[in-house]
């Protein structure tokens, strides 16, 4: 399993700001096989773990080499439910990112919608020790849960993520709408926003 960088555009200046990590599995018998297939495997078998510090020890290992051809990109890694209660999850992160001399800042964390907001209570805490520590914070697909928007307040998060559900409606009013609503909640959050698949 590698991990793959899918390039994150500004819309305002046309550039290349970051990378999301993605894990991508080709098995010479069966092809490519699905994140949606092998990301809960990991998870049921207890794997994900390990195959959360592969992918992020190769992103760190591809930023340190873009960095030091002077580009500073913005790493945007998921995070699983396992992974983000793990004890010293966060002390761990950062002895990683100090070992290949990133800084925190340009490390963003994406965890889902429903981690984030309805498991308020007990990620609340883990998500401000990692806010703490520098890292960034965004809710993965954004829209397609069934949070609070009371809750979104409290969160000490830095980016939106829309669901490309809603981006593949872009043409339709209504799918229109909704991302502009989106967009809209987000700023008056200051929150930054990423359309996914643009």
């Amino acid at each position: 399993i590698q991990a793959w960088f899918q390039p994150i555009i500004s819309a305002e200046s046309g550039c290349c700001i970051g990378v999301e990590v993605l894990a991508r599995w080709h098995d010479p018998e069966q092809g490519w096989i699905s994140p949606a297939t092998f990301i809960p495997m990991a998870e049921n078998l207890g794997l994900i773990h390990e195959l959360g510090h592969q992918i992020l020890l190769a992103s760190l290992a591809a930023a340190r080499r873009w960095q030091e051809a002077g580009l500073n990109l913005t790493l945007a890694i998921n995070v699983s439910k396992r992974q983000l209660f793990t004890p010293l999850f966060t002390e761990r992160l950062r002895e990683e990112v100090a070992k290949h001399q990133i800084a925190p800042e340009r490390i963003l964390l994406e965890v889902t919608e429903s981690l984030a907001l309805l498991d308020v209570e007990h990620s609340a805490d883990r998500l401000q020790e990692l806010k703490q520590a520098g890292f960034g914070i965004a809710i993965d697909d954004f829209g397609t849960g069934y949070s609070s928007l009371s809750q979104l307040h409290e969160m000490q998060v830095d980016e939106l993520k829309i669901d490309i559900s809603f981006v593949r409606r872009l043409h339709e009013p209504n799918g229109l709408s909704m991302t502009q609503a989106i967009i809209t909640l987000a700023r008056a959050l200051n929150l930054e926003t990423v359309a996914e698949g643009v």
